[in-house]
């Protein structure tokens, strides 16, 4: 019996399905703590302290690993298109 060496361009497309949506997930999470956030009754330097954190840091973080997660996303499409290509 012999070992498959490559791809298998199905499973790349679930893998790059998969980033997409939990790039979504991720982005919701970051929507929904953020409105959280916005809808507290906290004041003071605490507060002013960890919503700069927040929006300067923190948030900007979830954005960019959602987008590098969606570029993943794009790239092993084209890498699985790449393989099906080559194959034919």
């Amino acid at each position: 019996m012999s070992a498959q060496l490559g791809m298998i361009p199905e499973e790349v497309d679930d893998l790059a399905t998969q980033l997409d949506a939990k790039a979504g997930d991720l982005e919701g999470v970051l929507t929904t703590l953020t409105a959280k956030l916005q809808g507290t009754t906290w004041v003071g330097t605490d507060y002013n302290r960890f919503e700069e954190q927040w929006t300067g840091t923190i948030a900007q973080n979830l954005r960019n690993a959602a987008e590098q997660m969606r570029a993943a996303a794009t790239a092993a499409r084209e890498d699985a298109e790449n393989q099906r290509i080559a194959s034919s």
